[in-house]
Formats: structure tokens, C-alpha cells, sequence
């Protein structure tokens, strides 16, 4: 028996798969690598597996955490054979024993696009800049209790934005991943204060952190 932490990407037309058809595709390529999960106990037994943090539908990744247990050690060619049996825009990059404690996670940080259609507003770059420097910056949110007024400073680590030509605003931006969550599509929304919401956004994760902002694995 043996645990390990996977470190996957999900990128291109892959990022349209649920996370629940993700959790099925990486049960499927186990199973093609000939690479044989733990299953649990009881009348209806599940592969023991599990994300650290659920991908939204639509969002890519460069910094997925999958956590397995099998019934033996890994193969030392098990990144290859995984990957073999993955689809494309889904792959396997690093392998590791252990890791932290999921709970631990705290920050997310996310290369984002913001589209606009009929050009980029004239002084929005740093019209952005402005309103996510704030101390405070309220929006509307939905919550299981409906939507409510919510000042969402307190989970952004900074926000930087850049003009990427082509009607494209670049974002980078810290958020915090859990406890409370921030959804990276609240940086467009808070955008619509200032008359600058995006005709759409596209977002990437590309690192995780722990509380300290040292890299979570």
C-alpha cells in the first residue's frame, strides 16, 4: 500500500471537463497504466483519491494536487505510463510522497485575460490598478444565503493588470483558495464598479500556497 501527491495540469479544451469527469478520467488512466488504486471498504467501495482543490469548469491549471492510494508502490515510469493514458490538454508533471495537509492550502495565484470587444477603454490598466489597491473594495456575491455585499480586499494578495494588445487586459493576481474562497471571476465583477466589467475573462492557475505564501506541495 502507498500514498502519493500527484501534480497534473489541465489545459486547452480539457479545461471543459467537470470536475467530476476529471476525478473519472485520472480513475480510468490508473487503471490503463495498469497502476492499481486502494479501493475503501464497505457495500458501495471508491477509488481513494481526491483533488486538493476543485478546478472550476472553464478555468485551465498548472498546479492540480491529486492525492491517491494504491496497493502497491509506484512504478518509476508511472508519470510516463499515466500520461500515455490521458487525454490531451491532461497531464501528469510531478510525483510525490506525502505532501501537506490539504487544509493548509491558503492562496491561490492566477494569470487571468480580460476580453473586451470593442477595445480596451481608454486609461482602464490603470483604472484596475486603482480600484484593487484599495483597502476595501465591496462587491455583490452569492452565497449559499443568496447574494450579499461583501468586501473582498481581505482575500487578495494584490492584483497587477497589463495591456496585452488585441482588447486583452493581462491580470496576475493572488487570491485566497479556501477559507473563505474567492472566485477569480470576482475580479471581472468588481470591474463593473468603475463601468469596466469584460465583454469575458479567461483564468489559469499556475501556483498554490500555503498561509506564509511559501509554494504548497
Amino acid at each position: 500500500m502507498s500514498k502519493a501527491r500527484l501534480l497534473m495540469s489541465k489545459l486547452g479544451a480539457a479545461k471543459y471537463i467537470s470536475h467530476l469527469d476529471f476525478m473519472r478520467t485520472a480513475r480510468r488512466a490508473f487503471i490503463r497504466a495498469e497502476i492499481p488504486l486502494r479501493y475503501s471498504e464497505g457495500f458501495n467501495p471508491h477509488p481513494l483519491m481526491s483533488f486538493a482543490l476543485p478546478l472550476s469548469v472553464g478555468h485551465e491549471s498548472v498546479c492540480e494536487l491529486l492525492d491517491v492510494e494504491t496497493t502497491s508502490a509506484l512504478p518509476p515510469d508511472a508519470i510516463k505510463r499515466l500520461n500515455a493514458a490521458l487525454p490531451e490538454g491532461i497531464f501528469v508533471s510531478e510525483i510525490y510522497d506525502g505532501g501537506q495537509k490539504p487544509g493548509l492550502l491558503r492562496w491561490l495565484e492566477l494569470e487571468g485575460r480580460l476580453h473586451y470587444d470593442g477595445g480596451i477603454p481608454d486609461g482602464a490598466v490603470e483604472a484596475l490598478g486603482e480600484l484593487f489597491a484599495a483597502e476595501t473594495l465591496v462587491i455583490p456575491l452569492r452565497t449559499k444565503r443568496g447574494e450579499q455585499e461583501t468586501d473582498i480586499a481581505p482575500r487578495l494578495r494584490g492584483a497587477a493588470f497589463t495591456d496585452a494588445g488585441g482588447g486583452v487586459i493581462a491580470v496576475r493576481a493572488v487570491v485566497s483558495a479556501q477559507n473563505p474562497t474567492l472566485n477569480p471571476n470576482a475580479i471581472a465583477t468588481a470591474a463593473r464598479i468603475i463601468g469596466l466589467e469584460p465583454s469575458f475573462a479567461e483564468w489559469r492557475r499556475v501556483e498554490i500556497y500555503d498561509a506564509d505564501l511559501r509554494v504548497f506541495r
